[in-house]
């Protein structure tokens, strides 16, 4: 008996050692092939072929199955024909999972990995017609790539998924052909982290689209896509937790969009678009975080909207019919729009204190507003740039509170400009400047406290350099100053003070001026010049 029970003992040794070094290979070459591997243990592996040319005694109908369970798997599997598919789930550490589809006249071809554990990597090639691919890895420093390829046979298009969950995790997903939609995940709600990751969609053709996702920190997704109505949406930090993420998002050719959003502080987006119709987006909340948006081509329009502190805002558009918004929330941000081109309009809010904002316009019916604070929310010590090269422009600022500044440049002909500080009874220390160059331009600076001689030490300057030129500065409250220069031809110039110890200067060059100074108070001055 203690003999028989050794004797079974040592073939169940046996059994064991073998099964640890499992090796399978199928080759299948004929009709409605399918072919099934299961192998349990560590050091497995699986290799399948079918393949077929569309002909006569082709491929055809080909399956192939493969479940490995344990460490250092391999599985390796070909499909060349006609309407396969494969599947293959690994479970354990250091595996690696290959799937190549294509391209023996391949058609209705699908794809699957799954695989559980560490260091796994998994590479899908599919070429040409409908294919289909799906990764999901579990683990730390995973890999994934998804190569997708459809011609105009059959066409209609590859599809790509691909998620992953842990740290230090690579996904790339290539998509060149037709009707092509690629979808990234990377972390999945708060518990499901990712950190570390970085995600690659990399797509040429037709009605393309792109979405990837990532939670937590340090993740980076990088978008291009070149070709035609493509899309493409970028989400990182779907909750409040998290930070130091990168978008990239570069597009170039028709019909495209790009929205990209982030949560958490020292974030970064980066929209670039070089086509026809594109219009981009990017929203942010917290701190430390940039927003670039760059376009150039026609009916581009770009919107950014950040909420905290310490935040920048940067849109550059060249082009036609090109439409700009920014609106930020929090203190010491800052943001500059800037349009060359046609029927451009720029738009900036800002509440809080210590921001800044600039716009630059270049071109026909421009127009340019800015905002800073408003009846509810002050606005302290802030800076509006606006700086305007065309005919028929506009530009309007409004700041509310004190200590702010505007600056406002036009030079050619029928611009408008207007400046307006303190809407509210509350505010002062404000300082108003305006530069004009050409012929029908206007300039208008209105300050203000509401009749309660609110709105203290206020400075307003306004020089103007042309034809037929008009300013008018209206300010109410005390110890303001009013600076009006004119040098040109049929100048006219108006100017209000209402409060105490107020200051008026006009000097108007040339022929055919009229200047207005009304004064009401106690130690007013008013200095006017006219010279012909």
């Amino acid at each position: 008996m203690k003999k028989l029970v050794l004797g079974i003992a040592a073939m169940l040794v046996s059994v064991a050692m073998v099964a640890q070094a499992n090796t399978s290979n199928v080759n299948q070459s004929g009709t409605a092939n399918g072919a099934t591997v299961t192998q349990a243990g560590s050091s497995n592996t699986s290799d399948v072929n079918q393949f077929g040319l569309n002909g006569t005694g082709s491929g055809i109908e080909n399956e192939s199955v493969v479940n490995q369970s344990g460490a250092s798997n391999d599985s390796k599997i070909k499909q060349a024909g006609d309407y396969n598919g494969a599947n293959v789930l690994q479970i354990g550490a250091t595996n690696s999972a290959e799937v190549d589809q294509g391209v023996g006249y391949a058609e209705d071809n699908s794809a699957m990995i799954t695989q559980m554990g560490s260091d796994n990597s998994a590479f899908q090639r599919q070429r040409y017609d409908n294919n289909s691919a799906e990764v999901i890895q579990m683990g730390d420093n995973n890999s994934s790539r998804q190569l997708q390829t459809s011609g105009p046979n059959q066409s209609a298009g590859n599809t790509a998924y691909g998620e992953q969950w842990g740290t230090d995790n690579t996904l790339l997903q290539n998509q060149r052909g037709h009707t092509n939609s690629a979808t990234s995940y990377q972390g999945s709600g708060v518990l499901d982290s990712s950190r570390g990751g970085l995600v690659e969609q990399l797509q040429d053709g037709d009605d393309n689209t792109a979405y990837a996702e990532q939670e937590q920190d340090d993740n980076t997704i990088y978008q291009e896509q070149i070709g035609d109505d493509n899309s493409a949406r970028a989400t990182q930090n779907l909750s409040t937790a998290g930070g130091e993420n990168e978008a990239d998002q570069y597009q170039e050719g028709d019909a495209n969009r790009a929205y990209s959003s982030q949560e958490g502080s020292r974030n970064m987006v980066d929209q670039d678009q070089v086509g026809d119709r594109n219009w981009a987006r990017s929203r942010q909340r917290g701190d430390d975080n940039a927003s670039s948006i760059d376009q150039d081509g026609d009916r581009n329009w770009a919107n950014s909207r950040q909420r905290g502190d310490d935040n920048s805002s940067d849109i550059d558009q060249d082009g036609y019919r090109n439409r700009a918004s920014m609106n930020q929330r929090g203190d010491d941000n800052t943001a500059s729009q800037t349009q060359d081109g046609a029927f451009n309009r720029a738009s900036g809010v800002q509440k809080g204190d210590d921001n800044s904002l600039i716009q630059d316009q270049d071109g026909y019916r421009n127009n340019a507003r800015s905002r800073q604070g408003d009846m509810a929310s002050a606005s302290n010590n802030g800076i509006v740039e606006q700086y305007q090269d065309g005919v028929r422009n506009d530009a309007y600022a409004e700041q509310h509170d004190e200590s702010n500044e505007i600056y406002q440049v036009q030079v050619g002909r029928n611009n408008t400009a207007s400046a307006i500080q303190n809407a509210s009874t509350a505010g002062g220390s404000n300082l108003a400047v305006q530069l004009q160059f050409g012929i029908g331009n206007s300039a208008t600076i209105t300050q203000e406290g509401s009749g309660l001689l609110l709105g203290e030490s206020n400075i307003a300057g306004q020089v103007q350099f042309g034809i037929g030129n008009t300013a008018t500065t209206a300010q109410n409250g005390a110890n303001n100053v009013s600076g009006m220069l004119q040098i040109g031809l049929g100048n006219t110039a108006t100017d209000t003070q209402i409060g105490d110890g107020n200051l008026s200067l006009v000097g108007q060059y040339g022929a055919g001026h009229i200047s207005t100074v009304l004064q009401t108070g106690v130690g007013n001055t008013s200095l006017v010049l006219q010279s012909n």
